[in-house]
């Protein structure tokens, strides 16, 4: 069974906008299209957005990277390439453009060698509640902030830890450990499934579900070969389909969907 166009747009959207390592998605002018006449931004001067969800009363919210701070990370006593603060966030936009804060303060970090951002990696509804994962903290730093995880985002503003990812990553190595791996795991997608989130973790090449209770189960392991997961849609079995970023040097041709069952069995999408 083909997927649905929203999937597929989803997809190929939250692709799009979580690879702009230090960009700022921002657009002055109208841009136009032959095909699709004139096309007006919504919301602009957004610091690294991240993926994003629609609540029910048509609300866009918007996970934002940050841009890391002045905090220089060290890992047992020894300097790491990072420059750590609390400048990620989420945000609301309605339909109007109008755009409010939702949670900030949120952990955000630099990778300086290669200007890579994390922080606030995306956002998902479930059961009317918004959760963020966050992806900018750790438990490996000397100067640790909050873990990486799901977070469930309060109505005053602050959030409250659903499910520790970062002590479970360093609990579960990958198959495949690639020499960038990070022990508290380097988050990118979730979407809100039946009775909890879809999340998927990059380098160390993973997808987990988190439940509402709080409990992490590995679904699939991909790690062999570094294939970099990233991306996820929804898949009309109940699994999802998860794209690939792929690594260094980013080879045309060498990227991939596959559909991952509800079971965690996998099997080609799309190739080349």
């Amino acid at each position: 069974m083909r997927p649905s166009s929203r999937s597929i747009f989803a997809l190929v959207l939250a692709l799009l906008l979580a690879a702009m390592p230090l960009a700022v998605l921002a657009q002055s002018t109208p841009m136009a299209s032959p095909a699709m006449g004139t096309l007006t931004p919504l919301v602009t001067g957004l610091t690294n957005p991240r993926g994003f969800t629609w609540g029910p009363d048509g609300t866009l919210y918007i996970a934002l990277g940050g841009s890391g701070g002045a905090t220089a990370a060290t890992a047992g006593g020894t300097p790491v390439p990072l420059l750590m603060g609390n400048s990620a966030s989420v945000i609301a936009v309605k339909s109007d453009g109008c755009r409010s804060t939702v949670a900030s303060g949120l952990p955000s970090y630099i990778f300086t060698q290669e200007g890579w951002i994390w922080g606030a990696m995306d956002v998902a509804m479930l059961n009317g509640d918004l959760y963020v994962l966050s992806g900018g903290g750790g438990v490996g730093l000397d100067q640790p902030t909050k873990p990486n995880g799901v977070y469930k985002i309060n109505s005053d503003g602050s959030t409250t830890l659903l499910a520790d990812l970062s002590t479970w990553f360093v609990a579960h190595p990958p198959k495949f450990v690639a020499p960038d791996y990070d022990p508290s795991g380097s988050l990118f997608a979730m979407i809100a499934g039946k009775d909890g989130f879809w999340v998927s973790e990059a380098v160390g090449g993973r997808v987990m579900k988190v439940g509402l209770d709080g409990s992490i189960t590995l679904v699939a392991d991909v790690s062999t070969q570094h294939p970099v997961p990233t991306g996820l849609a929804p898949a009309p079995d109940g699994g999802v389909y998860l794209g690939f970023e792929t690594a260094a040097p980013f080879t045309d041709g060498g990227s991939k969907v596959i559909e991952i069952h509800a079971d965690g069995s996998g099997t080609g999408y799309w190739t080349g």
